[in-house]
């Protein structure tokens, strides 16, 4: 197995049981084509996707991985006239965390999470 993340040494701090999916990521287009490799749901299975604002905050998104998230919407919920994704060279600085490995707990920083 690959060294932990910092969501997975949180988890054993705390004592929280999880288990652990590893997929070839050669083999991951998308959210859908990764449950269905590691035998999930689509429906109950989520990724996160990060933003940022016109006011340069950045905001964490979680919603189904069949799913495609709004960005009117997501704007409407935190309170920015806009937000747009944040590019994929972005994400390490920004997260902690790769593309295809993003996970709302254990980031960089705290940033408003919304739960879809």
């Amino acid at each position: 197995m690959a060294s932990k993340t910092n969501v997975m040494r949180i988890l054993d701090q705390k004592k929280i049981e999880y288990k652990v999916y590893e997929v070839d990521p050669k083999l991951v287009i998308d959210g859908v084509t990764n449950s269905e490799l590691i035998n999930s749901d689509p429906n109950s299975t989520f990724k996160t996707l990060v933003t940022k604002g016109k006011s340069k905050n950045y905001y964490v998104f979680i919603i189904p991985v069949n799913e495609s998230l709004d960005l009117k919407k997501a704007a409407l919920a935190v309170g920015e006239k806009e937000v747009e994704m944040i590019p994929f060279k972005d994400l390490l600085s920004v997260t902690g965390y790769i593309h295809l490995g993003c996970s709302p707990i254990g980031m960089k920083k705290q940033y408003v999470t919304v739960i879809s």
